[in-house]
């Protein structure tokens, strides 16, 4: 049994589940078949039963083991988004996200703008970002902090510029730009999500 269907079943009947989603969605789930996470999540609101990346691993783990951008897709199809017509929708080829999600992607891909709310880095940056005092700038960012924790920083989201004392502030700092950059500012730009 999947352990979505178990969280599932903890907030509903196995009657309201069938009701909602449809009897052989409920009984692909209740075997431990494969069933889409976004069909679920867009026919039922999957945020109250607390199912997480690690719960997604297991279900779904073997299926995207391909995908550099798990917690992204993750993301997205607990939102209930199908990554094909979310591409269409945004006037790209359908295999556009996909293979963003494959591949990997920086702020320069078309996609990236698309992805941005989904992005898989934005709670554990949240959280990160609480240590530092910090900046925003138009094209950059500049995090103030002890070197060592600035360190982990810069290595945990593969940021290639050095930590560099500032001699104005007396600080250690890390200025950047790139894709941590843009989530950092659509963060600060939308506190709410």
């Amino acid at each position: 049994m999947a352990i979505i269907y178990e969280k599932l079943l903890n907030k509903y009947t196995e009657k309201e589940l069938k009701e909602k989603l449809s009897v052989s969605l409920v009984g692909r789930l209740k075997r431990g078949e494969f069933a889409k996470l976004e069909t679920v999540a867009s026919r039922i609101d999957i945020s109250p039963i607390d199912y997480t990346y690690s719960d997604f691993l297991e279900d779904y783990g073997e299926k995207y083991k391909k995908y550099k951008e798990k917690k992204t897709l993750f993301n997205l199809l607990k939102a209930g988004k199908v990554m094909r017509q979310l591409s269409v929708e945004n006037g790209f080829l359908d295999t556009t996200i996909v293979n963003a999600l494959l591949r990997g992607f920086t702020e320069n891909a078309d996609s990236f703008s698309v992805l941005l709310p989904y992005i898989g880095e934005i709670e554990d940056l949240k959280k990160d970002l609480k240590e530092f005092e910090y900046t925003l700038f138009k094209d950059h960012i500049e995090i103030y902090g002890e070197k060592n924790k600035l360190e982990k920083f810069k290595s945990d989201y593969n940021i290639n510029y050095m930590v560099l004392y500032h001699p104005k502030k007396k600080k250690d700092h890390l200025a950047f730009d790139g894709r941590t950059f843009k989530v950092i500012e659509y963060i600060e730009k939308n506190p709410q999500k």
